[in-house]
């Protein structure tokens, strides 16, 4: 597996992120998942700090190795603080519109999900670029978008128990705001823009 699939695949794995704060949400409260996602961009930031100046922690260090870039093993982990930075103003936001929790669910779905196979289909099978932002092809687009709508519609129907047609349209927004955010040539990572636009999007119009 190359590294960029390796890559993709952790960055995939984020998906179970609201569910395992969902289960913090319940028996610990409402502030409990934001300050759980403080902890660990916190912890995270020392252990790549330590690897930045030559101390290895076993596993963490062995991580890194895997899935780093060796440009960016200079300053490691940048994508993998972004993508928890994202979630928890994602979930910041969600507690400040007063929303439910299936929303902040859907936002850091649409970029576990959506962003990662947008990425490892267009890197592949990309041939027809999007007319405003060369770097991007409509094949990982239109990946993107189908990987995080099966991806929502499945979380809301059977874990949040939101009615078919509702998650249908849940599901389709946040999607397709989603991908049309991660199309856009933005001086703003994915990973902080994605769910961040998810969130507000939804929020406004539900």
């Amino acid at each position: 597996m190359d590294l960029e699939t390796r890559r993709q695949f952790i960055h995939m794995s984020g998906l179970a992120t609201p569910f395992y704060l969902l289960i913090i949400k319940i028996y610990f409260g409402n502030m409990a998942p934001a300050f759980l996602l403080a902890i660990m961009l916190a912890i995270g930031y020392f252990v790549a700090s330590l690897y930045s100046k030559g101390v290895k922690l076993p596993l963490f260090s062995q991580l890194i190795d895997m899935a780093e870039r060796e440009r960016s093993k200079v300053t490691p982990g940048r994508g993998t603080f972004r993508f928890y930075t994202g979630a928890l103003l994602a979930y910041i936001l969600m507690l400040v519109f007063n929303k439910p929790y299936f929303m902040f669910a859907s936002a850091v779905l649409v970029l576990a999900m959506g962003d990662s196979a947008s990425t490892l289909v267009g890197v592949r099978f990309g041939r027809n670029k999007i007319p405003y932002n060369k770097h991007k092809s409509i094949e990982g687009a239109v990946a993107g978008f189908s990987f995080a709508f099966i991806g929502i519609f499945l979380a809301q129907v059977l874990i949040f128990a939101v009615s078919p047609l509702y998650a249908v349209i849940i599901s389709v927004s946040a999607s397709f705001i989603g991908m049309l955010v991660e199309s856009l040539p933005l001086p703003v990572d994915d990973n902080l823009s994605i769910p961040v636009a998810t969130i507000v999007f939804l929020s406004i119009i539900f």
